[in-house]
């Protein structure tokens, strides 16, 4: 289900290395939807972890842009 939403915003954006970080935030906010990190990370690291390679993008800020809005989302009653 996230793969074929991520393929068609991958399509808009190109190899813009904004775009990709703009795209792992919004899949995060509704993959966190249920509050659960675990699945979070489940849902988001595959989806993302290949684009983030074939762009030579920082691990790191993968996980970066991750928790940004897991902490938001937390804080959401």
């Amino acid at each position: 289900m996230f793969d074929v939403i991520v393929d068609a915003l991958t399509r808009h954006i190109g190899t813009s290395v904004i775009g990709v970080t703009m795209i792992t935030t919004l899949l995060t906010l509704v993959a966190h939807l249920d509050g659960s990190g675990a699945s979070t990370f489940l849902i988001v690291i595959p989806a993302m972890l290949p684009i983030y390679r074939k762009l030579n993008m920082r691990t790191t800020t993968l996980l970066r842009v991750m928790v940004l809005p897991m902490g938001i989302m937390n804080l959401m009653p």
